[in-house]
């Protein structure tokens, strides 16, 4: 009852005015909200900083961050390095034990490690050479709602991306502690 009702909260704010790009943003979100996306388990590959590793168990069924991120654009600017990086250093310090699973379908798979080794994120990051990701789950277009808190069944709780928005990182922590409650 208490995630329909911050559902409907959220869906209000960002429905409150009448702007069409608004509204197409809120049935974007609204869309995703309670969806269980599907991770590519075996067509992704973990790197950190350009080497081979395996981390499969940051996509077990688990409470989790995912960030998708594709291949228009400059791949490592929209995966907002510096920002996550602070964030992962936060949640180190608070206890807050939830992996972050950045997606990546790139052109340039070397211009990412090149940015991720000079940026020393030294992270784990898959690999969706084939899009997998994307293709299975249709993500939004706008690159700020391709990030998702995922419950433990990979439904999604909330959508976009609080790597520069403190008032959602905040919501992000409250749910996480919500779900780590069992609730």
């Amino acid at each position: 009852m208490a995630r329909y009702l911050l559902l409907f909260v959220f869906v209000f704010c960002l429905t409150a005015c009448k702007d069409p790009k608004k509204e197409q943003i809120s049935e974007a979100v609204h869309a995703f909200i309670g969806k269980q996306l599907v991770v590519p388990v075996d067509s992704l590959q973990a790197r950190i900083m350009g080497k081979d590793t395996v981390c499969t168990d940051m996509l077990a069924p688990q409470t989790k961050i995912l960030v998708y991120v594709d291949s228009s654009g400059c791949s490592p600017c929209k995966m907002e390095l510096a920002a996550w990086s602070l964030r992962l250093q936060e949640m180190e310090k608070e206890n807050i034990s939830v992996p972050l699973v950045f997606i990546v379908h790139s052109h340039d798979y070397s211009a990412l490690e090149k940015s991720l080794k000079n940026s020393f994120f030294e992270y784990p990051v898959f690999y969706d050479r084939y899009n997998m990701a994307d293709s299975l789950n249709r993500f939004p277009k706008q690159d700020r709602y391709k990030t998702f808190l995922l419950d433990k069944e990979n439904r999604v709780v909330l959508v976009g991306s609080p790597a520069n928005n403190d008032k959602l990182w905040e919501l992000y922590k409250q749910q996480i502690h919500r779900l780590s409650q069992g609730g």
